[in-house]
């Protein structure tokens, strides 16, 4: 499987309605969004744009009824921008995140015993 592309923070909201609702076309997606954004549907319209030239959506039907899959599924996404942000900020290790991580944040109890339980079921 080819890998998964970095996504932009607004892609990744467009990608989130066809993860959540389907398949759906420049419109649906455009109403979808409607909801939560104050985007243009030129806006809209280039995000889709820029994730099918990235390959994370396919175009799926003729021009007039075309409807837009993801290529990824959103766990594949999330994982590849872990990585990314691992690779980027701690050289690729988990060590140091999580070092980071503990040490600046506050943490119950029951936070504390589930990390450990955590790390020990690895």
């Amino acid at each position: 499987m080819a890998a998964v592309p970095h996504i932009s923070e607004s892609e990744w909201i467009v990608m989130e309605v066809l993860w959540s609702q389907g398949a759906r076309s420049t419109d649906e997606i455009i109403d979808a969004l409607a909801e939560t954004k104050a985007w243009r549907p030129k806006t809209i319209k280039t995000f889709i744009f820029r994730l099918i030239h990235k390959g994370v959506l396919q175009p799926v039907g003729p021009r007039l009824t075309r409807r837009y899959l993801p290529a990824f599924t959103r766990e594949q996404c999330l994982e590849a921008e872990n990585q990314s942000f691992l690779d980027r900020l701690y050289g690729g290790s988990a060590k140091p995140l999580l070092a980071t991580f503990l040490r600046d944040q506050r943490l119950s109890p029951e936070d504390i015993a589930e990390l450990k339980a955590m790390l020990e079921g690895r």
